[in-house]
């Protein structure tokens, strides 16, 4: 389990765009870098909170928010 783990923080870690995985309750259990500097959390404190309060989604251009797909 603890090879899994490090290999999926990796993997996730590795990518440029922003990724968060979640658990089946829509909470966040893993951030990565690029997740975290888009939406100003830190993995701690994204950590077991709704997805959709870390990932506030707002439209290009009017700012208003948009319905989170998640």
């Amino acid at each position: 389990l603890a090879d899994r783990e490090r290999w999926f923080a990796a993997t996730l870690g590795g990518l440029g765009e922003g990724v968060a995985a979640v658990d089946p309750a829509g909470r966040v259990t893993y951030p990565n870098r690029a997740a975290e500097e888009l939406t100003g959390w830190a993995a701690a404190a994204a950590a077991g909170r709704p997805a959709d309060e870390v990932f506030d989604l707002a439209a290009e251009g009017t700012g208003r928010p948009v319905e989170n797909p998640l």
